[in-house]
């Protein structure tokens, strides 16, 4: 090569590459002190990013884009790799990883997956909430409610502090049944016939019927809105006056009477009776005159009593 064509290749790109000189492509870069320039715009590049795919050179020339895409599985266990074409692999690799299952422990991958050896923390108590802690350990935290002892003649049973604690010795709380328990079968709870009370004042002869308590109903209703009907449970009743309930506020006979007025010719108490010819109500100081039969000095009066003249 002559020194004329070593100047050039140390110098203007253009002449070195007439001069036969190696470089870029001068139909898709151009360079410059600043950086490549894409061109044309639009043509096929590559922007160096393998998870990116169809690299164009951008409208203004200045940078190779391509879109991205992922090729994350979400697996722990493969190694995943794009392919610069839009395509990706997942390559299975081994080490340990976690599963997300706190009741195993040892995890690792085989053939891109993850497992690990399972174990068991039920204490087979019905009164602890179990829960493995992903280390290969258990806790046991007491839990509340009811449980089952495991004996059929108790009823009721509850958790405390971790264990079942026995309830009531076959007792159903009913008194119109015979509590028995059979170790077999458990409780039997037998309907009576005995005497009980239904709670209801207004029956009477209450007896225990097919493990209930029935009982014949009565009324009280004296059909008196001014009474206060009740029942005494034994098929008797009161009837008690309601205060201030039907009080009259204007006389009238017979709904409204009112006390005896002795000396205004009026049956002021409804009974059949006026003034002194109510002699319950108005009796004369003396004694009752109809004509003049008043001892000495006394005058028969206008309503009928002996008085002394005023």
């Amino acid at each position: 090569m002559s020194r004329f064509a070593l100047w050039a290749c140390l110098g203007l790109a253009a002449v070195a590459a007439a001069a036969g000189c190696g470089g870029p492509d001068p139909a898709a870069f151009e360079t410059s002190a600043a950086k490549p320039r894409c061109r044309p715009a639009g043509s096929a590049c590559n922007d160096g990013n393998p998870c990116t795919w169809g690299d164009t050179c951008s409208a203004t020339g200045r940078e190779c884009i391509g879109v991205p895409y992922s090729c994350d599985d979400g697996n722990p266990c493969t190694a995943d790799a794009c392919d610069g074409a839009g395509g990706c692999t997942h390559t299975p690799f081994s080490g340990a990883c976690n599963d997300g299952d706190p009741c195993t422990i040892g995890d690792a991958c085989s053939g891109g997956i993850c497992a690990g050896a399972r174990y068991s923390c039920d204490d087979l108590s019905p009164c602890t909430a179990d829960a493995c802690d992903g280390a290969g350990g258990c806790t046991h935290a007491p839990s509340y409610g009811a449980c089952d002892d495991g004996d059929p003649c108790t009823v009721g049973d509850t958790c405390s502090g971790g264990s079942c604690i026995p309830g009531m010795w076959c007792n159903d709380g009913n008194g119109c049944t015979d509590d028995t328990c059979d170790p077999a079968s458990g409780c039997i709870f037998t309907p009576n016939t005995n005497s009980c009370i239904d709670g209801d004042a207004c029956t009477f002869g209450d007896t225990c019927s097919g493990g209930v308590c029935s009982a014949s109903a009565y009324s009280c209703d004296d059909g008196d809105p001014c009474t206060s009907d009740v029942c005494d449970g034994a098929g008797g009743c009161t009837h008690t006056p309601v205060p201030g309930c039907g009080a009259c506020t204007a006389w009238s006979c017979p709904a409204c009477p009112i006390p005896e007025i002795c000396g205004n010719a009026i049956d002021d108490d409804c009974d059949g009776l006026t003034d002194v010819a109510d002699t319950a109500d108005c009796p004369c100081e003396v004694q009752e005159c109809f004509s003049e039969n008043c001892p000495p000095g006394y005058v028969c009066e206008p309503l009928g009593c002996c008085v002394l003249p005023s």
